[in-house]
């Protein structure tokens, strides 16, 4: 059975999950229970870029996940200001296409419900980027606190530590 990478946003209240957890840590089971937009290296996406190799497509796929990430937290004003980013590695047969949007997100995935996939990684914003996401909330039409949030770094960490993420209040 093949395995897709997908970048799905989440919050910190994911972490928190997986932190109580750890034996979910190694399966999403908990964390896909509902069809959810993801991002991933899709055939459009590959379509429209025919020079790039693998990683590049990767990384397209990663920062539309940044952007899905960025609007999870501006819908909920009351999470911890912070990115995250869960690295899955989802059975194909649980991944389709969605046509690109409006904004020409090329690499949006819908993920149904699996307990058959496994958390690679997870990332998440460094500190330093909670008062940009502030910033971002009080002027949520700003292209210039957008474009701030989106080009902070956000750091990798494994699963196994997931319990060591600090967490901005």
């Amino acid at each position: 059975m093949w395995h897709m990478r997908v970048y799905l946003p989440a919050t910190a209240q994911t972490l928190a999950q997986l932190a109580a957890s750890p034996a979910s840590a190694s399966a999403p089971a908990d964390l896909v229970n509902a069809p959810q937009t993801a991002y991933a290296v899709t055939k459009a996406l590959a379509s429209s870029a025919p020079g790039a190799d693998q990683e590049e497509l990767e990384w397209e796929a990663f920062l539309g996940a940044t952007v899905g990430a960025t609007a999870l937290l501006l819908s909920d004003p009351a999470a911890p200001p912070m990115r995250v980013i869960l690295s899955l590695d989802i059975p194909d047969g649980f991944i389709s296409e969605i046509s690109p949007d409006d904004d020409g997100q090329l690499s949006a995935v819908q993920v149904q419900p699996t307990d058959q996939g496994k958390l690679a990684a997870l990332h998440v914003d460094e500190p330093n980027t909670a008062p940009l996401i502030a910033n971002l909330r009080k002027n949520p039409d700003s292209d210039q606190a957008l474009e701030a949030v989106l080009d902070a770094d956000m750091l990798w960490y494994d699963p196994s530590e997931v319990a060591e993420i600090p967490t901005p209040e």
